[in-house]
């Protein structure tokens, strides 16, 4: 006997996918926060009026080590306290609230934060089964019960879209403060045995002048309300392809960050052609900066290189491997412009071709393959300054 639709959605998923989403967000200071836009926020860390960012890179440490070993939230809170005791930002006093955390407060981070990777990490899976099951249901109380719900995540409850219709980068949730709500995808066997409605967004989905998505709802009685989400909430959290400004950070964090993004699913739709735009795929060390004579760390993949590259046949696994590729290239030339590096991996070499603009503020990834010993030693001929020409690891 097959297992129900719903309870299939249900079961969790590995707590791996929701870590990496917690890998991803990068701590910010509230006043730069601020200054950040709507995608932007959907993966910053912040803590209102906390202003040392040691502290809350300690924070979102301590949230990571948290999911990897599933760790409650008094473990996490008393693995925070010592810390933030002595850096005098914890209060055991709730009533002191304004310039220190509290446990009411680090309880709000713990849920906030842990909710959103979940959810994240759910997206990975309900986007990978997409194709047997391709609705999904909006829910109240799938994360826990409420005794209170707002009014307009009462009105979506029970509605059903397309997982690919626009209306999730709205009101996929969580959306605000211990918010509990959820989704569950469905199939068309169970849409026809309960006889729901496929809904379209359409022309209900609005957007006002500064950016911000909202969704139009009818309610029982005939009046329209828009759904809006709420400040810190405004970008579905783990659709879309927003990066952070990554010369921003030093090189280790970016590094970390690219290869995270690499591995999610947001990477997969754009290796597959399901979403156009500029990834960050690399970052560069000082070495490789100096000889590009480049102002920016990040190499970007363009979905027009990416569409020009498919009969190369690399795989996702494959773009894992180009941070090594750039970072530890055995042999680097320059060619035309371009800094040409190879690589031997597992009996394979590697080529990657990266170029920098004119004005030296961007770096392209402009080829990567596969190529043969034959492929090396003609652009070796062809190189006007040779950087690197080691042997083999």
């Amino acid at each position: 006997m097959p297992f129900p639709d719903d309870l299939l959605s249900a079961i969790n998923q590995p707590p791996e996918k929701a870590v990496a989403f917690l890998n991803k967000k990068f701590p910010t200071l509230k006043a730069n926060y601020d200054e950040l836009d709507k995608e932007a926020r959907a993966r910053a860390f912040t803590i209102a009026r906390i202003t040392e960012l040691d502290v809350l890179q300690t924070t979102l440490t301590g949230l990571e080590v948290a999911m990897n070993s599933g760790t409650g939230y008094k473990e996490f809170q008393k693995g925070l306290a010592e810390y933030l005791t002595k850096a005098g930002w914890y209060s055991s006093d709730n009533a002191d609230s304004k310039e220190k955390l509290t446990p009411r407060r680090l309880e709000l981070i713990y849920k906030t934060n842990t909710d959103q990777a979940i959810a994240a990490g759910r997206w990975q899976q309900l986007w990978d089964t997409r194709d047997s099951r391709p609705y999904l249901q909006y829910r109240i109380d799938q994360l826990g019960v409420s005794e209170k719900h707002r009014a307009e995540h009462e009105l979506l409850n029970g509605k059903v879209f397309r997982i690919d219709d626009p209306v999730w980068d709205v009101i996929y949730p969580p959306r605000g403060f211990r918010c509990n709500c959820g989704v569950v995808s469905v199939s068309d066997a169970y849409i026809k045995r309960k006889g729901l409605t496929v809904e379209e967004s359409g022309k209900n989905l609005v957007e006002d002048e500064d950016g911000t998505l909202s969704y139009r709802v009818k309610t029982a009685d005939g009046r329209t309300v828009l759904i809006t989400p709420p400040k810190g909430f405004e970008r579905h959290i783990a659709q879309g392809l927003y990066q952070p400004n990554l010369d921003r950070y030093d090189y280790s964090l970016a590094r970390r960050y690219v290869q995270q993004s690499i591995k999610g699913a947001a990477f997969q739709m754009f290796f597959n052609g399901e979403i156009s735009g500029v990834v960050p795929v690399a970052v560069l060390n000082s070495d490789y900066r100096k000889a590009l004579e480049a102002t920016s760390q990040v190499v970007l993949f363009s979905s027009q290189t990416r569409d020009s590259h498919t009969k190369h046949k690399l795989t996702v696994s494959d773009y894992t491997n180009l941070q090594d590729v750039v970072e530890n290239a055995e042999k680097v030339y320059a060619v035309d412009g371009q800094k040409l590096l190879f690589a031997k991996r597992d009996g394979k070499i590697y080529f990657a071709a990266v170029k920098t603009t004119k004005d030296k503020s961007e770096n392209y990834l402009v080829s990567y393959f596969t190529t043969d010993e034959k492929y090396v030693t003609n652009n070796r001929k062809k190189a006007t300054s040779i950087i690197r020409d080691e042997a083999w690891k």
